[in-house]
């Protein structure tokens, strides 16, 4: 059977000790899209802590749906499903 969904390499990672991140007004997306650059330096020099405050929920995830099968997502209110 031919798969209608075909998912390789799914990971999820939450970052251990950062706020959610909240709207953004218009000029706060122009100028965060304008420091960018010295951002992306400043990160080039800084010393890596991805590894020390990430946690990988899933990783390596492979999965197919094929046609007449159903896929469920669970999970509670605020955990991203609608982002799938």
């Amino acid at each position: 059977m031919i798969p209608v969904i075909q998912v390789e390499n799914l990971g999820k990672r939450y970052r251990i000790g950062l706020a959610p991140q909240k709207y953004q007004t218009l000029s706060e997306n122009i100028t965060n899209a304008l420091s960018a650059p010295l951002r992306a330096f400043r990160r080039v020099q800084a010393p890596k802590r991805d590894a020390l405050d990430t946690i990988w929920a899933l990783s390596g995830v492979n999965f197919e749906v094929n046609q007449g099968q159903v896929l469920g997502i669970i999970g509670g209110t605020v955990q991203g499903k609608a982002r799938c």
